[in-house]
């Protein structure tokens, strides 16, 4: 094979790389901002309202991203939710590393997919009707 096909098949090589790569962390994406809103749409109230399918969920009240897009805190104490955490699906969130929640009106068993959140060092859940262990 000669230099110059050698070099083509390497820069095909790249590009089919990085299409593959980028696909997998916006579809990663996808799963988180779905498993947000899933979650909000099973609440009681709709204090949420900047959580919007047609934003970015970096921008979304309560939320931080990692530079990669990737949700890595849920910030909402005292923001008024009303209902449980069974509809959120923990596992859609492998950077999540902060969760606040407290002073709401969440109530229900604390799932126990909290404990398949290997990033997960801070997990505020004070004050509300919660029950069971913390995984």
């Amino acid at each position: 094979m000669n230099t110059k096909a050698s070099s083509s098949t390497v820069r095909v090589a790249a590009v089919a790389w990085f299409v593959l790569v980028t696909t997998a962390i916006e579809a990663s994406l996808a799963r988180e901002a779905e498993a947000l809103l899933q979650w909000k749409s099973s609440l009681q109230t709709q204090t949420l309202s900047s959580w919007a399918p047609n934003q970015t969920q970096c921008l979304w009240v309560g939320i931080s991203c990692n530079n990669a897009g990737s949700v890595t805190q849920i910030n909402l104490p005292n923001a008024g939710l009303q209902g449980k955490l069974d509809n959120f699906n923990f596992s859609s969130f492998p950077n999540l590393t902060h969760i606040n929640l407290s002073s709401s009106n969440l109530r229900g068993d604390i799932p126990a997919l909290v404990g398949t959140l290997s990033k997960l060092t801070v997990l505020d859940l004070s004050m509300n009707q919660l029950s069971g262990a913390i995984p």
